[in-house]
């Protein structure tokens, strides 16, 4: 990332923070905190924004599913797979959530074994 982009990132973040500030029962401050945070790299933080979030309003589908994204980019593809399961569940109709959850299905199997990829595939889209 460069210099410009950061800097507008850490921008938008002092932005969210000030809106929790002034609405601290909001969770789509939150998520939106969540989101930038993740945008910089720093995804345990973003962890802990969209879990805010999601105890806030527990059927926040666009929270889960980019805490499903954050728990990918970490490698942590268990997590990731019941986010998105989760927000599947809450917005079956969605096609990019049920991508993204069979993206981290065939990322976990590469991660275990090469040979997996293929039947962890078909498991995602079914």
């Amino acid at each position: 990332m460069d210099d410009v982009h950061k800097r507008r990132y850490e921008e938008a973040l002092a932005a969210a923070e000030e809106v929790i500030r002034e609405t601290p029962d909001d969770p789509t401050a939150y998520h939106n905190r969540g989101v930038v945070l993740a945008k910089l790299g720093r995804y345990e933080e973003a962890v802990g924004a969209f879990k805010k979030a999601i105890k806030m309003k527990p059927d926040f589908a666009r929270a889960y599913y980019d805490l499903g994204l954050c728990f990918r980019a970490m490698g942590r593809y268990i997590e990731a797979i019941k986010a998105l399961d989760k927000a599947v569940e809450i917005k079956p109709n969605i096609p990019v959530i049920r991508d993204k959850r069979a993206a981290a299905l065939i990322d976990m199997g590469a991660a275990l074994k090469p040979q997996y990829s293929r039947s962890l595939f078909e498991a995602a889209i079914q």
